[in-house]
């Protein structure tokens, strides 16, 4: 049984849409298509979307030569794409202004803390890069330009609510860092897992009717014979409270900290 929500809502996060020039996120796209090991290899992902890409850099093994071979193929693709890309740009925001303010209301009330002052404005940068990187600090966000609206709505809730994930994780676990991205840190590990159960709570599902997931990796994870998900979706379903899922939730996630990808 959830507690009652102790939040007042008096801010409200407006979030704008803009494109973003290829050169604020190019290091973003040779990344994800040259992952360290630390970091999981979504190279697919970003190929599987310009299989051009993939064709020339098939027999290609030096890094330099990669990277130069990147950047002009996707300047070229900025040049054809950057009038699509304004357009998503205007549907999307269209689309997120009309239920915005009752989404990030609940995404406040179901993790029960108030969206602080520098959440007064979060940013989405749209891209064409298909993994869409987030950085809380600057309440900032890429976004797929290549999305329909209910898409990028879908990466909007997620990453607002990872932006509020992390401030909540803070109050209950301040000498853990969620927010620090790769394969090493299980509470980053649980900060991914929770965007397939948090957002299918029905106050969102009221507002904006979506199916949420988690990365393929957690979501295809089994654990006692049955999808890690279905476990921390337990975990919400019986909470006393969000602190108190948090805590289980944690524990959870340490005891078959060997078992989560």
């Amino acid at each position: 049984m959830a507690g009652k929500s102790v939040v007042s809502t008096k801010i409200l996060p407006k979030v704008k849409f803009r494109v973003a020039p290829l050169d604020d996120y190019f290091s973003e796209l040779h990344r994800f298509l040259n992952p360290d090991a630390n970091h999981y290899d979504w190279s697919g992902g970003v190929l599987k979307k310009y299989p051009g890409l993939k064709d020339k850099l098939q027999s290609v093994t030096d890094v330099k030569e990669r990277e130069k071979i990147e950047q002009g193929f996707f300047e070229e693709v900025e040049r054809e794409e950057l009038p699509k890309m304004e357009i998503a740009r205007e549907e999307f925001q269209k689309a997120w202004d009309k239920i915005g303010d009752d989404l990030m209301r609940a995404l406040s009330e179901i993790l029960e803390i108030d969206w602080g002052e520098n959440d007064r404005k979060i940013t989405a940068t749209l891209t064409l890069n298909p993994i869409m990187p987030r950085f809380p600090e600057q309440r900032m966000f890429r976004v797929f330009y290549g999305a329909d609206a209910e898409h990028a709505i879908d990466t909007v809730i997620h990453e607002s609510l990872h932006f509020l994930y992390f401030e909540k994780w803070s109050l209950i676990f301040p000498e853990i860092k969620a927010d620090k991205t790769g394969k090493d840190n299980p509470a980053w590990k649980l900060s991914e897992i929770v965007t397939g159960v948090i957002p299918n709570d029905p106050r969102i599902q009221f507002i904006f009717k979506h199916e949420f997931h988690t990365y393929r990796e957690f979501q295809n994870t089994n654990i006692d014979g049955k999808p890690l998900v279905s476990h921390i979706q337990r975990l919400y379903d019986e909470r006393e409270d969000f602190a108190d899922f948090l805590r289980k939730a944690w524990e959870f996630v340490k005891l078959h900290e060997k078992e989560i990808p």
